[in-house]
């Protein structure tokens, strides 16, 4: 099943030992997702990975090893796909940084991934929570 995920999981697994690490733990053997980010998410992560390394506590080794285990179940989509979709979702995100994942969801129909977060688009883009994908993989 294809999702995109919010960026807070994906960085929440990198930096919390919860359910968003359990999600991405058992999605690596189970194959249930696959995450769809926008090529906007890389430029995210390298601009926080100095942050990573010093809240987690790992060594950076570590927490590229971690990064290489999320990065091997997430398909990159160009700003292309879904550039379309940015008005749209600029004019229903409340989040500024929400709109390019809100954007990839309405373009590739497919649900966004999220944690604890209240998301108000449910009239456009399906949301699938965190706790429920975990029960699902």
């Amino acid at each position: 099943m294809k999702v995109v995920p919010d960026y807070n999981v994906v960085f929440s697994a990198l930096h919390n030992r919860g359910t968003a690490q359990e999600l991405f733990v058992k999605n690596h053997i189970s194959r249930t997702f696959e995450f769809l980010v926008p090529d906007y998410f890389w430029e995210e992560l390298k601009r926080l990975h100095t942050k990573l390394v010093k809240i987690t506590r790992l060594s950076h080794e570590e927490v590229e090893f971690l990064l290489e285990k999320i990065r091997e179940q997430i398909i990159t989509i160009d700003r292309e796909v879904y550039e379309d979709f940015l008005e749209e979702a600029k004019r229903i995100c409340p989040n500024p940084k929400d709109v390019p994942y809100v954007a990839l969801a309405m373009a590739t129909a497919t649900p966004i991934l999220i944690g604890d977060k209240k998301l108000t688009i449910k009239d456009k883009v399906k949301i699938l929570p965190l706790n429920e994908a975990v029960r699902m993989v």
